[in-house]
């Protein structure tokens, strides 16, 4: 959860928004299949309270689309596999066709074999990486993703820049394990570095500043060194469609190949229930594990409507008069 809702912020039906959001992609166009998925995500991000990647990228995307800054008709390729390994090329299309692909495959490959692990590269902007460990979630296996590596920003590296500039702005990570029904997964979904305050953090608390630092170029190594993301673009350069320099690396686990699912589910309740009777941080009104929060916002949005609010709302009303598309509200 990044942010409070505020209480005049518009409630909109999830499958409404998502047939809106859908449409503006279907209008650019690219293929029907794919808009239907980059909405679907988009509005479940917005439900899981992570609102820097939910509708307020759907402008972002449709400007990329609309300049060619990526593939509008990808082929996704597997370039080379194992029983439990796949590396696929984005073909530089949006980095969520072949996210939902990896993820897709990765599972189908823990369910047979306990553990599998999938890379994507030469793609664009997948969205926050809780999305696709709920996938495993919901099928009761845990799962890893990172992103990051943006290949081409070589400029990144001249001695004339500060150290900050290598990590390539702020890899995202999410790790999620499943637990009993009644109980919220975990869920840690989360970028791996901060900018705001960076310099203030590194006087006063350098070690978080070098775990996060470490963390954001573990991403990059985990997604685009490991994928061979740099092999695309031997000259540094990301062309013809300028935004499709981004690599993921996706991991699921089967808890069932380790100490049994009845033990492991069984310690995962008494570590949810345990950590729910102490007391809460300042400030906040219960004690929760990472994805707690998250999954009650996503309950309440399903209720009463998914928030839409400030630059998102005014965002999402430009694209529906640029698309000749009624907006999901009053007008």
């Amino acid at each position: 959860m990044q942010q409070p809702v505020p209480t005049d912020a518009l409630r909109i039906p999830a499958d409404r928004l998502e047939r809106f959001v859908a449409d503006l992609y279907r209008a650019v166009p690219i293929p029907a299949d794919h808009a239907d998925l980059i909405a679907r995500l988009l509005v479940d991000t917005q439900m899981r309270g992570v609102y820097s990647h939910g509708v307020h990228q759907v402008e972002r995307y449709l400007d990329y689309f609309e300049n060619e800054h990526l593939n509008v008709h990808p082929q996704l390729r597997v370039t080379q596999q194992s029983a439990v390994t796949t590396a696929i090329d984005g073909d530089w299309g949006l980095g969520m066709i072949a996210a939902d692909e990896a993820i897709r495959i990765t599972i189908a490959k823990a369910r047979e074999h306990g553990v599998a692990v999938t890379t994507t590269r030469q793609h664009g902007h997948i969205g926050s990486c809780g999305k696709y460990v709920r996938y495993a979630l919901r099928e009761g296996l845990g799962a890893f993703c990172l992103t990051g590596r943006c290949a081409m920003l070589e400029a990144r590296y001249r001695p004339d820049r500060e150290l900050w500039s290598t990590t390539q702005g702020a890899p995202g990570a999410a790790f999620g394990m499943p637990s009993p029904d009644g109980q919220p997964d975990f869920l840690l979904d989360m970028a791996c570095y901060l900018h705001n305050g960076r310099d203030e953090l590194l006087e006063r608390w350098p070690d978080i500043v070098f775990r996060m630092f470490g963390l954001a170029h573990l991403a990059n190594i985990m997604s685009g060194t490991l994928a061979g993301q740099a092999d695309g673009f031997p000259d540094g350069q990301c062309e013809p469609y300028k935004v499709s320099f981004q690599s993921a690396f996706y991991m699921v686990i089967d808890p069932d190949r380790f100490g049994g699912r009845e033990a492991y589910l069984d310690d995962m309740d008494r570590l949810l229930r345990g950590t729910a009777r102490v007391k809460p941080f300042e400030g906040r009104d219960t004690a929760a594990l990472a994805g707690g929060p998250e999954h009650d916002h996503e309950h309440v949005c399903r209720r009463d409507g998914v928030p839409v609010w400030g630059d998102a709302q005014e965002s999402l009303q430009r694209m529906a008069e640029r698309y000749h598309i009624p907006a999901p509200w009053p007008s």
